[in-house]
């Protein structure tokens, strides 16, 4: 090109870029800067070509355009822009860009007037081979940098009448392109079943404080702060990636050598998968939601041990992905989870995580804190691209100590038998209730006035705190005595008396009473146009006001909901339930109205908050009151077309009132209540010594949003003045346990002058009374106590001796072992235990640290019990569960 010496040479830094980092992007304002230098200054509009090799694939670039005027011609990167810019200023083509051009560069192109603002976008893949071979080759040891540069031309042939043009260059200077340095502290997770947070806290932090710890926006990225929103618990997988031969049948993920790659799986997760990601929030085929509940089954498949998704599979040999089925192994969406929590605190804190504290629901045993920890470690892999096994070997970070690490994982998971506590990344533990405790404890024992000193003064025998955690899917109480001697050394001793729970309550079962009333009410409005001969006369929704008593409010509520199922055998009226084993197109059409049936239930249940019945109108219009919704256009899809507007106008009336939903959910309440009052009972009031008070109440989770769990534990916890005693502190329902688990761990690391005391091994002991039912003395016979440590479990089997049946037959086929959590009147059944050759009459029961569970063997016969789960706990999250 013809034209005069380089003149213009623009400089622009991105900061905080470390290898293996994920994108780092930013935009840079150039105001004034992008204009050509003399002798072409005097061109009152110009063209600008920007271009780089197109092999930089790991480089995204971006531009517009403000002030001056509207640009002849805006930015553009296709043939036909540079066309159009060329057009605007009377330039050839072959005159700007030879013959080959665009086969070898990426380009920017655009038409500008002399006063303008331009804006540069950028963003580099961190994770591409390719950026780290440029890197390798051309890195500035001596500044810490690496330089890529940009070639500009500036170019007019219409104001002078000829062709002029002016070369310049952009340099991007990326700091430092090194490793990422490890993260000297705490990273948290609280993986919850409804709702996601991480909490981290740096020793050089004031560690003592529990405003130190900062919260990472897992929604949306950036730096950690000190508070952000809770992260929906939900991954979409977009695509899975298979880099060898492929087995014929079903491909399983994971399953494959490879598999454990970075880029085997593209995923998303958090608030805009939840949202719907398809029109109007119709459900992707590959959603998950409660990948918390499905990492509790037993990773040895006895349960199903995979969830069927419909994504796209992309073969060995090139060529599209193509849509099909596959069997998502149970472990893998909460495995994703953890990785995606890890990038993000890798890309917000600019440092990588070596010391993990995990929290889990205080019902959880050993097996399922141990497939929760294996999660968070192959998940901690996967996000620093990392191999889970030892198929491979991994390419060297240029950090040792992270290489270090990342062996010492694969070796740990390579053995089945290893205890969760011998995990070299995490340092912690802890169930979601205690962690809460001692995040609400450390601000009352150390952070007000007077700190220790006063707590001491107030308390002299200790405070005793009664926490409730009402998450999404499980509610979990911990009963806990906080002691400082006023004698003794400065410590504050944190003493976990009980911990019990409730695994079938939370936020999302009163999600599921409000989607339940709501679609009966739908089913009742369709029936009558649809079918009105069909429906009752007397067939009403239940009344405006509740029933004098909660009894009769439930009978009216469930007679009315009977009713209504009676109307409509086949889910015909609103479809909602599916098969989650199935995959075809009919039952993704249900799984989308599912989906939007949650999303309004979740609705709803916020807005019935207030205390004043909701009309569904008066929600989100897109669920509601259009016939786009998939819920709706489900409905009204066999309506004839004159009766979809009457249909939609009365949907939309359908109202639901609090009573309703509370009528349903108050057994689980109340039975949570129980549990707690059975404790105080136990530990405080027929105690030796005498009768103690709970000092303070404590409710958290998102589940206590809804106001009749704080209602039901005012009225009904036999704690004396229970109302003053009682606090919901609203901007750490979901926070606390994150941030307490991050405290708790720091305790252990960083000396100080008050020493804080806790029970930090819960997660090593049995955290419930296990026995079997004695048919002689019809009562429960114990075998093992709450509390005991797994490690004197192992060493101290127990035998049973059962009686023969009559005439020397064997005693049966099946054993059952029964448990009890602590709060609990009675024994439920646990697992039981089948005998192809019968029972001979002696059993050993053994705890297995390798399985987390009880082994039953006949000492007669040698035979071992087949094992079958009798918790009933679903693994599937209500709404994925198909029975909506």
């Amino acid at each position: 090109m013809a034209g005069p010496k380089q003149q213009v040479h623009l400089t622009l830094t991105l900061d905080k870029v470390f290898l293996r980092a994920g994108p780092v992007a930013r935009t840079f304002p150039v105001a004034g800067q992008v204009r050509p230098a003399k002798p072409w200054d005097r061109l009152t509009r110009f063209g600008v070509l920007l271009s780089w090799p197109k092999d930089l694939g790991w480089l995204s670039v971006a531009a517009s355009f403000d002030g001056g005027g509207p640009p002849a011609a805006a930015f553009a990167a296709t043939a036909a822009g540079l066309d159009e810019a060329c057009a605007a200023h009377a330039v050839r083509r072959d005159q700007l860009a030879p013959p080959k051009f665009l086969e070898g560069v990426s380009f920017l192109v655009a038409s500008l007037p002399q006063a303008n603002r331009v804006f540069l976008s950028v963003e580099v893949d961190t994770d591409a081979d390719g950026f780290r071979k440029a890197v390798r080759e051309r890195w500035n040891e001596a500044k810490k940098e690496f330089v890529q540069p940009f070639h500009l031309w500036f170019f007019d042939a219409k104001q002078f009448g000829t062709f002029v043009s002016q070369p310049g260059q952009v340099d991007l200077v990326m700091k430092p392109c090194t490793p990422l340095p490890r993260f000297a502290g705490v990273l948290a997770a609280d993986l919850g079943n409804t709702s996601t947070t991480a909490a981290a806290l740096a020793v050089g932090d004031p560690v003592y404080r529990t405003d130190s710890v900062r919260m990472v926006p897992l929604d949306g990225g950036g730096e950690p702060a000190k508070t952000a929103a809770p992260m929906p618990s939900v991954v979409r997988l977009d695509r899975v990636t298979s880099f060898g031969p492929v087995p014929e049948g079903t491909r399983r993920f994971p399953g494959l050598p490879g598999d454990d790659r970075a880029d085997a799986v593209l995923f998303a997760a958090g608030a805009l998968v939840a949202a719907g990601g398809g029109a109007d929030g119709e459900l992707p085929p590959g959603v998950v939601y409660g990948a918390k509940h499905l990492l509790a089954a037993k990773e040895d498949g006895s349960a199903g041990g995979h969830q069927t998704l419909v994504v796209p599979h992309e073969r060995p040999g090139g060529g599209p992905a193509v849509s099909e089925a596959v069997e998502v192994l149970d472990r893998a969406p909460g495995e994703l989870l953890f990785a995606h929590a890890v990038r993000r605190f890798r890309r917000g804190a600019s440092a990588w995580p070596a010391d993990l504290t995990l929290t889990y629901p205080t019902t959880y045993g050993p097996r399922e804190v141990k497939q929760l920890v294996r999660a968070a470690a192959r998940g901690w892999l996967r996000a620093h691209g990392q191999p889970q096994g030892f198929d491979a070997p991994p390419e060297p970070t240029g950090d040792a100590d992270l290489d270090r690490l990342g062996a010492e994982l694969r070796q740990w998971l390579a053995d089945p038998a290893a205890p969760a506590a011998d995990c070299p990344l995490v340092g912690l533990t802890l169930d979601e209730a205690t962690a809460a405790a001692f995040f609400h404890l450390h601000r009352r024992a150390f952070e007000l006035p007077g700190g220790l000193l006063r707590f001491r003064y107030l308390h002299p025998g200790g405070l005793r705190l009664l926490l409730v955690d009402c998450g999404g899917g499980t509610t979990d109480v911990v009963l806990v005595h906080a002691l400082s001697r006023p004698d003794g050394p400065p410590l504050l001793e944190i003493d976990v008396l009980a911990r019990t729970g409730a695994r079938g309550f939370g936020g999302d079962q009163i999600t599921r009473a409000a989607c339940r009333l709501a679609k009966a009410k739908i089913a009742l409005a369709l029936a009558r146009l649809r079918t009105p001969a069909a429906v009752p006369a007397g067939l009403q929704p239940p009344p405006p006001t509740s029933p004098p008593t909660p009894a009769q409010a439930r009978k009216a509520v469930d007679d009315f909901l009977d009713k209504v199922r009676g109307l409509d055998p086949h889910d015909e009226l609103v479809p909602t339930t599916f098969d989650p084993r199935a995959a075809d197109p009919a039952t993704q059409l249900r799984r989308s109205a599912a989906h939007a049936l949650w999303q309004l239930g979740d609705d709803l249940k916020r807005r019935l908050g207030a205390g004043k019945p909701v009309r569904l109108k008066d929600l989100d219009a897109a669920r509601t009151g259009k016939d786009t919704s998939p819920l709706v256009a489900a409905a009204v899809r066999p309506l004839a077309p004159a009766q979809v507007p009457q249909a939609l106008g009365q949907i939309g009336e359908v109202s639901v009132a609090p009573w309703e939903v509370d009528a349903l959910v108050r057994p689980a309440v109340d039975a949570v209540v129980k549990k707690c009052n059975n404790l105080i009972r136990k530990h405080l009031v027929d105690r030796p010594g005498g009768e103690v008070e709970v000092d303070w109440v404590v409710v958290s989770g998102n589940g206590a949003k809804y106001p009749l769990v704080s209602k039901s534990l005012v009225d009904g916890l036999h704690v004396a003045y229970a109302a003053e005693r009682l606090t919901v502190d609203a901007e750490n329902l979901k926070e606390a346990v994150a941030k307490g688990a991050a405290m708790a761990r720091m305790v252990e690391r960083v000396p100080r002058a008050v020493g804080v005391k806790f029970n930090r091994h819960l997660s090593e002991l049995l955290p419930f009374d296990v026995g079997y039912h004695d048919m002689l003395t019809n009562a429960p016979v114990p075998l093992f106590k709450e509390y005991t440590p797994y490690s004197e479990l192992a060493a101290a089997p127990r035998r049973v001796r059962l009686v023969p049946a009559g005439g020397g037959v064997a005693a049966g086929h099946t054993f059952v072992l029964e448990r009890r959590f602590p709060g609990d009147d009675e024994y439920s059944r646990y697992a039981s235990y089948s005998f192809v050759q019968g029972i001979s009459g002696e059993l050993e029961v053994a705890y297995n640290p390798a399985t987390g569970e009880f082994d039953v063997t006949d000492t007669t016969t040698g035979e071992p019990g087949a094992f079958a789960d009798l918790m009933g706990v679903d693994a599937l999250a209500p709404v994925m569960r198909g029975d909506l």
